[in-house]
């Protein structure tokens, strides 16, 4: 029974499987339950103007900006055009001259203020709206959580974004046939490496960074989804990396996670 709810228009539905067949721009509307997790809490919007957040949904540090935003209850709205496959508007390399996604306009009065990289936007973020938080209090954790999200962005994204999901998504998004020769490569190549050490870093833990979710698990299963959307879902039982896929993508129900896969995109 859905004791209390909270209203989203979201891009994506609530599992890999619908994550791989919804067209990517669809609103969609999806509830959380927060019945045995607290209190409601209410989307948080600075001003009279929602803040703006660019980039297309499709890109993991997209994700990550917007999994957090919506842990927080911070309103926005998402302007999915700037992606590397479409080019960017005059309107966003005034932001970002670095062609890179997401940016944040956090008071669309204020046009000359922005805020670009995902880390930067995930820590603005925290400060606007500090409960809950996404970052760990104790020092070791928090210093942890930061590791594992700069890991994220950088080997696991080149090894995702470059390996399985652009081989794939990219080609056939330019009208070429997709290499899953070379997609299911990066793949192997994921689930021996990267994917093995974050398993062994969760062993006997629930969460990477300290005793609850934060931005380790965010930043790190943002990638995942990516290799989700080429259809290379980390397996739950397969070889080194099943326990990893399988907590990294668990229940969260109360906040933007949900069994099986994000509620957000």
């Amino acid at each position: 029974m859905i004791k209390s709810q909270v209203l989203y228009h979201l891009s994506y539905g609530p599992t890999i499987c619908a994550l791989l067949h919804r067209p990517p721009f669809l609103p969609i509307k999806v509830l959380r339950d927060n019945g045995e997790h607290g209190t409601v809490r209410q989307h948080f919007i600075l001003g009279e103007e929602v803040m703006k957040l660019f980039g297309a949904p499709l890109s993991p540090f997209v994700r990550k900006a917007r999994i957090v935003a919506a842990e927080k209850g911070i309103d926005y709205e998402l302007d999915p055009s700037p992606s590397p496959l479409t080019g960017f508007s005059d309107e966003f390399l005034a932001l970002n001259p670095l062609k890179r996604i997401p940016a944040l306009l956090p008071d669309p009065a204020r046009p000359d203020f922005a805020i670009n990289d995902s880390s930067a936007i995930c820590g603005y973020f925290e400060k606007l709206q500090p409960s809950p938080s996404v970052y760990p209090a104790n020092a070791e954790d928090y210093g942890r959580a930061l590791y594992f999200e700069e890991l994220a962005d950088t080997e696991l994204a080149a090894q995702i974004g470059m390996g399985v999901f652009r081989p794939v998504f990219f080609n056939v998004a330019t009208g070429k046939p997709a290499d899953y020769e070379t997609a299911g490569q990066g793949f192997e190549k994921l689930l021996n490496g990267l994917l093995a050490y974050l398993e062994d870093q969760l062993e006997g833990k629930t969460w990477l960074a300290g005793d609850d979710f934060s931005i380790a698990d965010i930043a790190v299963t943002s990638q995942l989804f990516s290799a989700a959307h080429a259809g290379y879902e980390v397996p739950a039982r397969a070889c080194k990396t099943g326990r990893a896929g399988a907590k990294l993508s668990g229940a969260r129900d109360s906040r933007a996670i949900y069994r099986g896969g994000f509620a957000v995109f």
